[in-house]
C-alpha cells in the first residue's frame, strides 16, 4: 500500500448528481507525481467529468464524477482498495476497469460497496478527532473547575463570573490552538478542527461547572 503524499489535498466531498450516460468514452489524463493537485487521473465526456482520487484515511481509490462545471457536485461511482494491488499505477488501472463496468452496468456493484466505505470512512474520522476531543474537552473542564471555584469562594455571580471565565478562557486560548496546531493529526480542514475543539472545551466546562455550581449551592 502506498499512501497519498503529505501535501496532496483530500478529494472534494462527494454529492449525488444526475444519472451518467450508459456508454462512455473517456480517455483518461494522469496527473504527474508531486504535482500538487489532489486527483491522481481524470476524464471527460461530453459534461460528464470523471476524476480518480486517493483516500489516504482508508487506504482507498476512488472513482468521483460530476457534471457540468460547478464544484462541490460530485458522486462516488466506484471505490477500491488500493492495498489489494502491486502499486498505485496497478490499482489505477483496477479503477478504470471498475469504472467502465460501473458505466456499462450502472447498477452493478463494482469494487467496494460505496456505503461500506462512507461508514470506515466516518469511523476512521471520528477515531482520528478523539484524541483532540478529548484534549479539548479536559482543558474545558479545567476551565470550567476555575470559574467554578472562583463563583463558589468569592460568592460573586452574574457579570462577575461571566468577566472571571472570559479572562480564564482568553488566557487558556493560546494553549488549545497550540494543541489544535501542532501536537494532533487531523484529516479536517482549520474549521473543523475548531469546531471539534470548540465544541468539546465547551462541553468540558458546562458539564464541570454545573457540577461543581450543583453541589455547593444546591
Amino acid at each position: 500500500m502506498t499512501d497519498a503524499a503529505p501535501s496532496r489535498p483530500e478529494p472534494p466531498t462527494p454529492a449525488p448528481v444526475s444519472a451518467l450516460p450508459a456508454i462512455a468514452d473517456l480517455i483518461w489524463e494522469d496527473e504527474p507525481a508531486g504535482s500538487g493537485a489532489w486527483w491522481l487521473s481524470r476524464a471527460r465526456s461530453g459534461d460528464l467529468q470523471v476524476f480518480i482520487a486517493a483516500d489516504a484515511l482508508t487506504a482507498s481509490l476512488l472513482a468521483l464524477a460530476r457534471r457540468g462545471a460547478r464544484a462541490g457536485d460530485y458522486d462516488v461511482l466506484v471505490v477500491v482498495a488500493e492495498a489489494a494491488h502491486a502499486d498505485r499505477p496497478a490499482a489505477l488501472a483496477a479503477v478504470k476497469r471498475a469504472l467502465a463496468e460501473k458505466l456499462a452496468h450502472p447498477l452493478a456493484e463494482v469494487g467496494r460497496p460505496v456505503v461500506a466505505w462512507r461508514l470506515e470512512r466516518a469511523a476512521r474520522l471520528a477515531l482520528n478527532q478523539a484524541p483532540l476531543a478529548l484534549a479539548a474537552l479536559l482543558l474545558g473542564a479545567l476551565l470550567g473547575l476555575a470559574v467554578a471555584l472562583f463563583a463558589v469562594s468569592t460568592a460573586l455571580v452574574g457579570w462577575p463570573m461571566l468577566a472571571a471565565g472570559i479572562v480564564i478562557g482568553a488566557a487558556s486560548g493560546p494553549l488549545l490552538k497550540f494543541l489544535v496546531d501542532r501536537r494532533f493529526k487531523s484529516q479536517l480542514g482549520p474549521w473543523g478542527r475548531f469546531w471539534v475543539a470548540t465544541i468539546s472545551a465547551a462541553a468540558g466546562a458546562l458539564l464541570t461547572a454545573g457540577g461543581v455550581l450543583t453541589l455547593f449551592w444546591s
